[in-house]
């Protein structure tokens, strides 16, 4: 298992025969999600209903493209694991998705909630 990007190559010998060995060539590549792309980056929703943004998680190849929803107020706007948000009152908020493999991407959609 790879620990971080980068080439290297791995000697396999035999203790009791120093010359006998192999050794073969490492590539490890990071595909962790490196962007997230919403269809939309501003959402205006009337309380009491909810909305969903498309999301995309870049390279296509990642193997966890798991997402983690945060509200920046609870109290205008709440979102469940799957990113649907719902309208609690009228108010405005931030809610961001975050990749779960790689905590650093993120992607920030602007909620306006209307009575």
């Amino acid at each position: 298992m790879g620990v971080s990007p980068g080439k290297c190559t791995v000697t396999v010998q035999i203790v009791n025969n120093p010359d006998v060995k192999a050794e073969v060539s490492v590539t490890v590549i990071d595909n962790r999600v490196a962007e997230i792309k919403l269809d939309r980056y501003e959402i205006t929703i009337k309380k009491g209903l909810g909305d969903m943004p498309l999301v995309t998680m870049l390279p296509a190849d990642a193997p966890d493209k798991s997402e983690i929803w945060k509200s920046s107020n609870t109290n205008v706007a709440t979102v469940n694991f799957e990113g649907w948000i719902y309208a609690i009152t009228p108010g405005e908020c931030t809610v961001t998705v975050y990749s779960a493999a790689n905590p650093d991407i993120k992607a920030e959609v602007k909620v306006i909630v209307t009575e």
